[in-house]
C-alpha cells in the first residue's frame, strides 16, 4: 500500500502543530499524523493503519461523534491508553476520519484547561475546514459564527475582529460577537485612528500576542489603552494579530467583562490557528475583490474601446482566440462568442490571402520579436475585406510566450484621410513647382531690361555729365544694383525650391573672400556711417563654395548696416580650432526681440522696428541659412534688443574632407 498521502490542505497544515494528538485515516487506510501524536506513539506522519495495533475494532472509529477510550502502539513500540474524539468530514480527495488522540497516562490537573483546548481545536478545525471550501459572499457569517462558539467556550463576553487601512491610518471593527446581555459595538467602533492605540499597536508591530489578566495591571506605557479598556469595564483582555506574508492585516481580540480569566499557552496557541484561518479567509475575500475590480474595469475597457482587443492563448497545439471584446461586432459583424476559441488555422481564413502569414512564420517571428505591429485585411461577416492596424504585444511565461494581446483598429478613415493628404501633397508639389518656374522666367525676364539700363547708365557716367545729372545718374545705377541683387535672390530662391541651386566644394581660404566682400560694402557703409572693423585669424582652408560664401557676407554685413544706428559698427572675424573655421559678423544695432527670434531664417519674414522702412524682401537671412547647410555647416546668432546681433556660421576645415562633384540643393 502507498504510504504517500496527498500534500495538507490549510487547516492540516495549521493543525500540524496544534499540542494534542491529531490523526486522519483516509478511507483507503493511509493514515496522517500531526507532530504531537508522532512525538506520542513513536511514528511517522504517514502510515498505515495495518501499522497501528488498537484493542478495539478500526471499523468503530467511523462512528461519526464517537468519544472512547481505547489503547494504541505504533508497531513494536510500548502501547499507550488514549482518549479518542472522532469526527468525519468529506474533503474533496474523499471521506476523512479525523480523531483527537489525549494520552491518558500523562493526564493530569490540567485536564480541564486540556480539555477547553480540545473542544477549541475541534472549533478551529471545523470551522477552518468551512473557510476553505465556503463561497466569498458565506465567509463573513462563518467567521462570526467561529468567533461565537470560541466566546462560549471560553467564556468570554465579547469576540471581535479589526481590520487596519494603511492608507487612512486607521482601525475598523468587521466582526463581532457578544455575550448575551453584552451591546454589540461594531456601528461605533470604525475607522479609530491607530495613534490612540500606541503600545497596542507597538506589540502586535512585533507579531506579540497581547495577553492581560487584569487591565489593571498593564504598565505605565499602556496608560492610553488601560483608559479606553476600563471605560468599558473590561478586566481581561486577549489580542491575537493577524499576519499574513509577514503583513499585519488587523487583529482578533476576547473581551472578559463580567469575570476576569487567563488565557493558558496551551488555549492562545489553538486561537491563534483560528485567527491564521481568519487571516486567510479574509485575505482570499480581499484577492477576489481586486479581481472582480480588475474584471469589471477589463470589461468596460473592453466595451468603451472603439477598438478590436482580442487575446490569444499559446498554451495549445497552436495558437487560438480566448477573448474577444464587444466591439468586434460594430467592426467586423462577429458575434464575440462566434470568434473565442478560434484556433489560429481558421482565424487565417478571415484574413486576406495577400497578407496571411503561416503557423511557422508566425511562431518563429514570436521568437525573434519581430511581430509587434503591422497592417492587414480583415474579412468581415458581410464579405467586405476591412483595413485594419494591428498592435500585439506579448505576454511571457518565464522566457517562453504564453499568449498575446492585439490590439486591432479599423482604419477605413486614416486610410481615406491619408488618400487625401498625399493628393493634397501632390498639388501642393505641383503649385510650388509651377511657381518655382514661374519665379525663375519672371527673374530672367526682369535681369535682362536690368542689365540694359546698368549699362547705359555706365555709359552715361563716361561722357561728363553737370553734378546734378551726375547725382541722378548714380542713383539710377545704386538702385539698378539692389534691384538687381533681389532678382538674383529670387532666382536662387527658386532654383533651391526646384533642386537646381549648384554648389561646387571646395578648399577655400576664407579671409580673401572676407575682405572682398568688405570693399563691396565699403561704399554702402560710408554713406550710413558705420565703421567697418576686421580681425582676421584663420589660416586653414574650410570646406566652402567660395562664390556662395561671399554671397553669405554680403548678406550678413549689409544686414549689419542697414540694421545698424547711425556711428555704430560692423565687426567681422575669422577663427578655426582645429575641427572648423568660424566667420563671425557683430553689429551695435538695435538687436532682435527674442520673441521674433524664430522668424529670423523665415522667407520672407519682416520684424523689428524697421520692418517697414529698411530696404529688402526678408529672404536673404533664408538664403544664407540654405546656402550654409548646402557648404555642410552652420549658422547661427545671438541678440540682445539695444545691444546689437552676432551672426556666425561654421564650416568644417578641408583637412581630410572628400570633395565631391558640383551638388544641387
Amino acid at each position: 500500500m502507498n504510504h504517500l498521502s496527498p500534500p495538507l490542505t490549510l487547516p492540516f497544515k495549521m493543525l500540524q502543530h496544534a499540542p494534542h494528538g491529531l490523526i486522519w485515516i483516509h478511507a483507503d487506510g493511509r493514515c496522517q499524523a500531526n507532530l504531537a501524536l508522532q512525538s506520542m506513539l513513536g511514528c511517522p506522519e504517514h502510515f498505515c493503519i495495518e501499522d497501528l495495533s488498537m484493542q478495539g475494532p478500526p471499523e468503530a472509529l467511523l462512528q461519526e461523534n464517537l468519544r472512547c477510550t481505547d489503547q494504541w502502539a505504533y508497531q513494536q513500540n510500548p502501547a499507550l491508553q488514549v482518549q479518542l474524539t472522532c469526527t468525519s468530514a468529506e474533503t474533496p480527495d474523499g471521506p476523512l476520519l479525523q480523531a483527537w488522540v489525549e494520552d491518558l497516562t500523562r493526564q493530569s490537573t490540567a485536564e480541564q484547561v486540556l480539555l477547553e483546548t480540545q473542544k477549541i481545536n475541534e472549533i478551529v478545525a471545523d470551522i477552518s475546514t468551512q473557510l476553505i471550501y465556503s463561497q466569498q459572499d458565506s465567509i463573513d457569517e462563518l467567521i462570526e459564527q467561529g468567533l461565537g462558539r470560541l466566546g462560549t467556550i471560553t467564556q468570554v463576553d465579547r469576540v471581535y475582529v479589526f481590520l487596519f487601512d494603511p492608507q487612512e491610518l486607521s482601525m475598523s471593527n468587521t466582526h463581532e460577537w457578544a455575550a448575551e446581555g453584552v451591546t454589540l459595538e461594531k456601528e461605533n467602533l470604525q475607522h479609530l485612528p491607530l495613534d490612540l492605540f500606541p503600545w497596542w499597536m507597538e506589540k502586535l508591530g512585533r507579531e506579540e500576542v497581547i495577553n492581560v489578566t487584569h487591565v489593571r495591571d498593564l504598565p505605565p506605557e499602556a496608560s492610553a489603552e488601560k483608559e479606553i479598556l476600563e471605560m468599558q469595564a473590561i478586566q481581561s483582555v486577549l489580542v491575537i494579530p493577524l499576519i499574513l506574508h509577514g503583513e499585519l492585516l488587523g487583529f482578533m481580540g476576547f473581551d472578559a467583562v463580567q469575570i476576569a480569566r487567563s488565557w493558558p499557552s496551551q488555549t492562545v496557541a489553538v486561537l491563534q490557528l483560528y485567527g491564521q484561518a481568519v487571516t486567510h479567509a479574509l485575505s482570499r475575500i480581499r484577492q477576489e475583490k481586486i479581481i472582480e475590480r480588475h474584471h469589471q474595469l477589463l470589461s468596460s475597457l473592453f466595451s468603451a474601446s472603439p477598438d478590436m482587443v482580442m487575446m490569444m492563448d499559446f498554451s495549445g497545439d497552436q495558437p487560438t482566440l480566448q477573448l474577444v471584446s464587444p466591439s468586434v461586432q460594430g467592426v467586423l459583424g462577429y458575434r464575440p462568442d462566434v470568434l473565442s476559441g478560434m484556433p489560429y488555422d481558421q482565424m487565417l481564413d478571415l484574413i486576406h490571402p495577400e497578407d496571411r502569414v503561416s503557423l511557422d512564420e508566425f511562431q518563429d517571428l514570436l521568437l525573434l520579436q519581430q511581430l509587434r505591429k503591422g497592417r492587414l485585411r480583415i474579412r468581415s461577416r458581410g464579405g467586405e475585406y476591412i483595413p485594419c492596424e494591428v498592435h500585439l504585444n506579448l505576454m511571457q511565461n518565464g522566457e517562453k510566450p504564453s499568449g498575446m494581446v492585439a490590439i486591432v483598429r479599423d482604419i477605413r478613415s486614416q486610410i481615406a484621410q491619408e488618400t487625401l493628404l498625399k493628393e493634397s501633397l501632390q498639388r501642393a508639389e505641383k503649385a510650388s513647382q509651377a511657381k518655382s518656374q514661374f519665379l525663375s522666367r519672371m527673374s530672367h525676364e526682369l535681369r535682362t531690361p536690368m542689365n540694359a539700363i546698368l549699362a547705359s547708365s555706365q555709359i552715361l557716367q563716361l561722357r561728363g555729365l553737370q553734378d546734378s545729372q551726375a547725382r541722378g545718374v548714380q542713383r539710377i545705377l545704386t538702385a539698378g544694383n539692389h534691384l538687381l541683387t533681389l532678382i538674383d535672390d529670387i532666382l536662387d530662391i527658386s532654383r533651391i525650391e526646384s533642386g537646381q541651386l549648384a554648389v561646387q566644394l571646395e578648399p577655400t581660404q576664407v579671409n580673401p573672400v572676407i575682405e572682398q566682400a568688405l570693399e563691396m560694402v565699403r561704399s554702402q557703409a560710408a554713406e550710413a556711417g558705420i565703421t567697418l572693423e576686421s580681425d582676421l585669424q584663420a589660416r586653414e582652408e574650410a570646406v566652402a563654395d567660395p562664390g556662395r560664401l561671399q554671397q553669405v557676407m554680403l548678406n550678413l554685413l549689409s544686414n549689419g548696416i542697414k540694421y545698424n544706428t547711425s556711428g555704430g559698427r560692423v565687426t567681422v572675424y575669422s577663427r578655426s580650432n582645429g575641427v572648423s573655421v568660424r566667420i563671425g559678423v557683430k553689429d551695435t544695432g538695435l538687436g532682435i526681440d527674442r520673441e521674433d527670434f524664430e522668424k529670423v531664417f523665415a522667407p520672407f519674414a519682416r520684424f523689428g522696428p524697421y520692418k517697414d522702412t529698411a530696404p529688402g524682401t526678408g529672404i536673404g537671412l533664408a538664403l544664407c541659412k540654405t546656402l550654409v547647410d548646402s557648404m555642410q555647416g552652420t549658422l547661427s546668432f545671438q541678440s540682445q534688443v539695444g545691444e546689437g546681433s552676432h551672426f556666425h556660421l561654421d564650416l568644417p576645415l578641408a583637412a581630410g574632407h572628400v570633395f565631391e562633384e558640383a551638388s544641387s540643393v
